[in-house]
Formats: structure tokens, sequence, C-alpha cells
């Protein structure tokens, strides 16, 4: 690419000089019948990647999610082609979630009340979902918006009938910047295992998804499980509704 004003100007200066004639034995020098390409060095991976978005449409040697291997592998992120399908979407509804994407598409729209808010399409490598930055996340946010910007988001899921799933932005972070959180799991101590209080908590941890283990103890054995399949999104909220069910002194997290 970095040669092609140069061949093209020469292919001109050739085409040029054969319609008018004037190809004689001191113009024939300036003409080259074969082009010495230069050495470059290779464009980075995500120019690489762009331009082929740009020229393709879609991305096929590869996707800008690729490099964060090392914190999706970390952090057990929401799958946005989860959210959308048909035999999962309902499971998610009112739930907070986080996912990583890139950005592919910005709308800005003012509200009633004259404050600007965003409507993004942030995309994964098979699919897109819609995500609304209210005014007062905009505002917060609005530094990380830019298209192809691959961001990392704590959202609750939102369904509608006749439309598809869509996000409603709690939280962004520029996936570069990101800092994985350290391992907090969440600890909660019973007298016994008792499938009521066991089945009472799974519905409460259904509801609140997330990467954060959860370990049961059971005071009579003296023996500790964990939970298997209950991983939550350990937040204030949670805590308060587990400790209303078992004791403020039986829910820890650490």
């Amino acid at each position: 690419l970095d040669e092609l004003d140069n061949i093209m100007q020469n292919v001109a200066y050739s085409a040029m000089s054969t319609v008018s004639g004037q190809l004689d034995f001191f113009s024939s020098n300036n003409i080259k019948d074969e082009y010495i390409f230069s050495k470059k060095s290779e464009f980075s991976e995500d120019l690489l990647l762009k331009m082929e978005k740009e020229v393709v449409g879609m991305y096929i040697s590869g996707h800008p999610l690729d490099k964060y291997k090392a914190i999706t592998d970390k952090v057990n992120f929401t799958k946005l082609s989860d959210i959308i399908s048909e035999d999962k979407s309902m499971d998610f509804e009112g739930k907070t979630v986080t996912v990583i994407g890139q950005i592919g598409s910005i709308k800005r729209k003012m509200t009633k009340n004259n404050d600007e808010m965003a409507f993004v399409n942030l995309e994964s490598e098979f699919c897109s979902l819609e995500m609304l930055l209210f005014p007062k996340l905009y505002k917060m946010y609005s530094r990380l918006l830019s298209l192809q910007k691959v961001v990392i988001a704590t959202a609750r899921v939102s369904l509608n009938d006749n439309k598809p799933p869509s996000l409603i932005c709690e939280r962004l972070y520029d996936a570069n910047t990101y800092e994985v959180p350290e391992d907090i799991s969440l600890y909660l101590k019973l007298q016994r295992n008792d499938s009521y209080f066991i089945n009472k908590i799974k519905d409460i941890l259904k509801k609140n998804k997330g990467e954060s283990c959860v370990f049961a103890y059971f005071a009579d054995s003296g023996k500790t499980f964990r939970l298997n399949g209950a991983n939550c999104n350990i937040s204030d909220k949670l805590i308060a509704e587990l400790k209303e069910l078992l004791g403020e002194e039986n829910v820890k997290r650490k």
C-alpha cells in the first residue's frame, strides 16, 4: 500500500507516453517494466483487522476480542449470544450481567429534559446487542464511547415484547485498562444440609448470576461444600437478601 501511489504514477506515465506517441530513447528510461518493492514492516494486527472489516464487511482472519483472551479466561463474562438466544434469553430478564464487546455503532439522542443519552451497538464474534446509556451514565462514560473500541460493561438485561433483548448500562470499563477483580467468594453457614434452605439459596443466586463462587458450611458435620452451578454477582442487595434468610452472622464474603 505504501508503494501504491508510485506504482500508479508509473503506470499513468507509461499510458500517457504510449498514447501521445512520445515514447523515445530518453523517456523510456523513466518507465519501469517491473517494480521492486522496498521492505516495509507489517501493519499492526489492530489495523489489519480494521482494514479487513472495511473492505470485506466482516472479520475473517481474527477478531479484536482475541487479544483480550487473558481477561476472558479469568472473568466469567456472559456471552451476548446467550442473552439473545431464544432458549436462554428469558433466564436473563432483569438480571445484571458482565459482558465484553466491541462498539460497532453509537447513536446519541437528546431527552425531553435536553439531556444526552446514547444507544450503543455492542458486538462480539458472532452477534451484537444494543446497550443503552441513560443521561447520568452517559455523562460518566461518554469518553469511552468511540467506534471499534473494546469495552467491558456491567448491565441489566431488558426484555421487551416483539423486540430483541437489550442492555441497560450500569458500569463501563475500557478493556485495555480493565483490572481483573480479585477472586472473592461467598460463604454461607447453615446448621445442617437442609434442602429447604439450599433450594431457597439457589433461587436467590439464580437471580444474581456472576463469576464469584459460593460455599456452604454445615455446622453439624463441620464440612464445607461448593455450590456447583451457583456462581453469583456479589452485591449489597444479594448480601442483604441472604442475611434475611440465614441470619446476619451466617453470610460472609472473602
